[in-house]
């Protein structure tokens, strides 16, 4: 609770809470003292307009580091002292004389500095957010550049590579047709048809990839679709001894989505769990409605190894993959799905702890 407070009264500042509360508490601490001091009269009143020039740089420190509330008490502070500089015993009616005004300016620029510093500190605030984030614009610009160079590179390849492997995969159907009563090893046939198809199997991924259908959206339910990839993965599951668990939210309305690309979105995610879960576990599938923002929101989490920080940054890029056979493409794929739909993914993992993928859907999107 004093967190949080403390929070409140320091502006959200690039400034860590630390050093705003350091600065904040040596500036009234230096204040006090110079009351103190004014109380024993070590000084004169020409030593002591020094000093009131000195607060405001006091002031500025304070009000840039710390915000305008602490600014604001650090000027009632300073204007404190002022007038106890300049009206020992007291601000009475006889001190308002015209002999005695020259206090007023300083208090009026104590407070009008506090105004200045902080406008000039969210001036550099929002100089600052529109760096970085003209910064994360040129590096997402180089990515799409990349991302279209290597789309044309693998529809290129795939597209001459998939011909042969047609050619390869109907003559060995032929020639195991024809061998198998006279060969013994049934099994290789087998091995090399599978080999074939995930051949194949990584070629539509690149098509994919590099030609991303538009989703043809149709009115279904989402927890429908959920059931579809779950039975699809119900022998996998069983094997390797992997429980999912769907909770639907009660009221999860019908929304427009592709059918067949939502399915894929959650067959790669139910894959990736599975991979992270050599020796079984659980996967649990939350999903949520917000009617406020229309909105559908599904958690898939796994109790499965996890993924290290390092490669968390990278999980979305192209290629990119911590699997021995794997291309790096699943994750890509599911992510162009869900932003194609409108929605958005993110990821949370910790190593040895799981993983959860987020996804959120606009629930009010037409067909």
């Amino acid at each position: 609770m004093a967190q949080y407070n403390a929070k409140r009264f320091f502006s959200d500042r690039s400034f860590p809470l630390t050093v705003k509360i350091t600065v904040y508490l040596t500036t009234l601490l230096f204040f006090a003292s110079l009351l103190l001091v004014n109380r024993q009269e070590w000084l004169s009143l020409e030593e002591w307009r020094l000093v009131l020039y000195l607060f405001y740089l006091l002031i500025f420190i304070n009000t840039y580091y710390c915000g305008f509330a602490p600014g604001i008490t650090s000027a009632v502070f300073a204007s404190l002292v002022a007038v106890t500089v300049f009206a020992p015993e007291g601000a009475g009616p006889k001190y308002f004389s015209f002999a005695n005004q020259e206090v007023f300016p300083f208090v009026a620029k104590y407070f009008l500095l506090t105004i200045v510093a902080n406008w000039i500190r969210k001036i550099i605030e929002q100089l600052q957010q529109q760096l970085l984030a003209n910064k994360q614009l040129q590096i997402h610009a180089q990515r799409l550049e990349k991302l279209m160079l290597a789309g044309e590179i693998a529809a290129g390849i795939a597209h001459e590579i998939r011909n042969p492997l047609t050619v390869i995969q109907g003559y060995l159907q032929l020639i195991e047709s024809k061998c198998k009563k006279l060969c013994n090893t049934p099994d290789s046939f087998t091995l090399l048809q599978d080999e074939l198809k995930r051949t194949n199997q990584i070629i539509s991924d690149f098509l994919r990839f590099s030609r991303p259908d538009k989703p043809q959206r149709t009115l279904t339910q989402l927890h429908t679709l959920l059931k579809s990839a779950s039975s699809l993965l119900y022998g996998e599951l069983l094997r390797k001894k992997i429980q999912l668990e769907i909770f639907p939210a009660p009221d999860m309305p019908q929304i427009h989505l592709d059918e067949n690309q939502i399915i894929q979105v959650f067959l790669n995610l139910f894959n990736n769990s599975v991979q992270a879960m050599p020796n079984g576990g659980t996967i649990s599938v939350y999903t949520s409605y917000d009617e406020k923002n229309e909105s559908v929101t599904i958690r898939i989490s796994d109790s499965g190894t996890g993924i290290a920080p390092e490669a968390m940054k990278q999980i979305f890029i192209p290629f990119y993959t911590t699997k021995e056979n794997g291309t790096g493409l699943g994750l890509v794929i599911t992510q162009a799905i869900v932003i194609a739909h409108g929605g958005t993914i993110q990821a949370e993992s910790s190593a040895g702890e799981g993983t959860s993928f987020t996804i959120s859907l606009p629930a009010n999107t037409p067909p």
